[in-house]
């Protein structure tokens, strides 16, 4: 038998290997899916490149094997291209950033999201394939909220499969680090459940164990305790239940009055009975309490903070941004009062992209939802007019994919305003996907006939670029975690081991020459032996100019290679490294009391005390120093 056998699944089944193109993509992403989101939301390089090269390898087989869409279902050409020119700009952008080493996790999150998006957008945008992945992702949530209902039963931050997280205490995260990110996952995948339950075209068994999981993404969404959490997914069940009505008064005009009362019956009783209920737990109760001291300026969150710090920062390149991962340095300068905590992220996802990427990448971000907002809204519209014979009515596939569609469009948009998910693999991935699912309709929606060749393409390219950053950055960033491991254990041995085997493998990480750094430093200052500790020491000096070589704008190495310095009496020196520390972030208490100590050892006893009161107001968060500008 020669070619390929034409079926009514699919483009092509190959005999010789018995497996349909189609299934195995989709298998491949709902894989890759759980297994980003398990690996702690994929928040750390080593998590994310093997989930990464495995969609390298399904960006590959769909652009040599996946011919086009056999089904009636198809994504909107507009959503695709609106995809790959904003991915587009993202990719280039971020390669011409300053600080190379920080790019490698926005390159990881951008290609991953555009190969899933593709993967979402052509082989499983419907059918078995689909399927696949939707159960998968339901599935994930039920296990994902069990995990996060012990931690909120005991606070003890336990997580599974050995990730650490500390000071969450009762407030659940699940396989997250932070309850925040657990709580962008569980709204979008409950929404979608909850709307198959209510408007889907499956079995009565299935419709309910969908919506029974989407409630429980709900149950978990409330002992996260996320305050962006509960505000997007209000936002998006109330585009649910708005959305369902305009569908029954369409079609089923006699009935609109009495579900109308209904549904303002559930809201009007159900909203302030489960606010009621939630505030019988002293955690959400604070954390409810939260939302509304906002608007008192001494109770002020920090994340507006961290909005103030980015907005400073976009100034200094308002079109493009000043390049991926810049906000790590950046926020540090631009800190606010009583922000101590190391300001990784913008805590929103728009901002985030306005500091790094410019008013262009925001444009192109909203232009994204907005084209996706469209291919709701027409979806819609069509499955509402698609008469009965061709699979319209109440229960239909078309239905509850607009109307989830919907709902997920509105809680990304609206979380994305106060926490980073977006910056999260796990999340990005996940959001991709249903996105891709929100941007798809029937054949009447906008489509153009060789949509299929830019989903091949954009596939293969990205496909190729990740299984180069997967080949060239994981034995690195493999040893180096696992240094950083033992570091932390107090394993010092098996640190250097280790660091030095993730040097040798490429040396590229200015995270990994610090931590080396940091292994020579303690153990030379804990030698009792004067020429071993100068040797050391001396080492710890390379390590960290070697650090800064890579990452210029890194405080805490220059604040390591002051105190190595102070180490060996080059207090000269010393002071040099310190002082670049504090101007590279010149409102961080830490800091201050670190110089004082070293203005002791040169006996300037009271400027000493002088930078140590000042480093301790600093530490404080005290507000009569928000203006200040630093030393110099």
């Amino acid at each position: 038998m020669k070619g390929p056998l034409k079926t009514g699944f699919s483009q092509r089944v190959y005999p010789a290997r018995g497996f349909e193109v189609n299934w195995i993509l989709g298998t491949c992403l709902a894989v890759a899916l759980v297994t980003m989101v398990s690996a702690a939301g994929g928040t750390r390089p080593v998590l994310a490149l093997p989930v990464c090269g495995l969609l390298g390898i399904a960006g590959l087989c769909l652009a040599v094997f996946w011919k086009g869409w056999s089904s009636g279902v198809r994504p909107c050409a507009r959503c695709l291209w609106g995809v790959v020119l904003a991915g587009g700009y993202f990719f280039v952008r971020a390669m011409v950033s300053p600080v190379p080493a920080l790019m490698l996790p926005d390159l990881l999150t951008l290609l991953g999201s555009l190969l899933v998006y593709f993967l979402a957008a052509g082989p499983a945008v419907s059918g078995g394939p689909r399927k696949v992945v939707f159960w998968a992702l339901l599935a994930l949530a039920g296990f994902e909220v069990f995990w996060g209902l012990r931690q909120f039963h005991i606070g003890d931050d336990w997580m599974p499969f050995g990730w650490i997280r500390t000071g969450m205490g009762r407030r659940a995260g699940g396989s997250f680090v932070s309850p925040n990110h657990f709580a962008g996952f569980l709204e979008v995948v409950a929404l979608m459940g909850i709307s198959a339950g209510f408007w889907g075209r499956g079995s009565v068994l299935e419709r309910g164990v969908a919506g029974y999981l989407g409630f429980l993404g709900v149950l978990g969404v409330i002992v996260s305790g996320s305050r962006g959490g509960y505000l997007s997914l209000a936002g998006g069940l109330l585009f649910l239940a708005v959305g369902s009505l305009w569908v029954v008064r369409r079609l089923n005009p006699e009935r609109f009055r009495r579900v109308l009362a209904v549904t303002i019956l559930i809201f009007a009783l159900g909203g302030p009975g489960l606010v009621f209920l939630m505030r019988q737990s002293a955690v959400i109760r604070h954390r409810l309490d939260l939302l509304a001291e906002q608007v008192e300026k001494d109770k002020m969150d920090v994340r507006i903070g961290n909005w103030a710090a980015a907005l400073d920062q976009a100034r200094i390149s308002p079109v493009f941004g000043t390049g991926a991962g810049t906000h790590l340095f950046y926020g540090r300068y631009f800190r606010r009062l009583p922000m101590q905590q190391d300001p990784v992220h913008a805590h929103g996802d728009y901002l985030e992209v306005l500091a790094e990427y410019g008013a262009v990448g925001v444009l192109l971000m909203v232009t994204v939802l907005v084209l996706h907002g469209r291919a709701v809204a027409s979806s819609l519209h069509g499955a509402v007019n698609l008469p009965p014979e061709k699979g319209g009515g109440f229960r239909s596939g078309a239905m509850g994919q607009a109307l989830g569609g919907g709902a997920v469009l509105i809680t990304m948009a609206v979380h994305s305003v106060v926490d980073f998910n977006l910056h999260i693999p796990g999340n990005a991935l996940v959001w991709s996907a249903l996105l891709a699912w929100t941007g798809r309709g029937s054949v009447q929606v906008a489509c153009w006939e060789n949509a299929h060749r830019l989903v091949r393409g954009g596939a293969g390219i990205a496909g190729c670029v990740l299984l180069v950053l997967t080949a060239r950055h994981f034995p690195e960033e493999w040893f180096g975690e696992k240094a950083r491991v033992a570091l932390r254990n107090g394993s010092f041995g098996q640190a250097r081991e280790y660091g030095m085997r993730a040097v040798e493998s490429g040396g590229r990480n200015p995270e990994i020459h610090f931590l080396l750094g940091e292994v020579f430093r303690v153990s030379g200052l804990q030698s009792p032996v004067p020429n071993e500790k100068v040797r050391l020491l001396e080492q710890s000096l390379e390590c960290f100019q070697r650090s800064l070589d890579l990452f210029p704008q890194n405080e805490n190495a220059w604040l390591r290679r002051g105190q190595a310095l102070d180490g060996l009496g080059r207090y000269e020196e010393a002071g040099v490294a310190y002082r670049e520390a504090l101007k590279l972030d010149p409102k961080l208490g830490v800091l201050y009391l670190n110089y004082s100590r070293h203005l002791k050892a040169l006996g300037r006893d009271a400027e000493s005390s002088r930078i140590r009161e000042l480093g301790e107001r600093l530490r404080s968060g005290d507000r009569s120093l928000e203006e200040f500008k630093g030393l110099e």
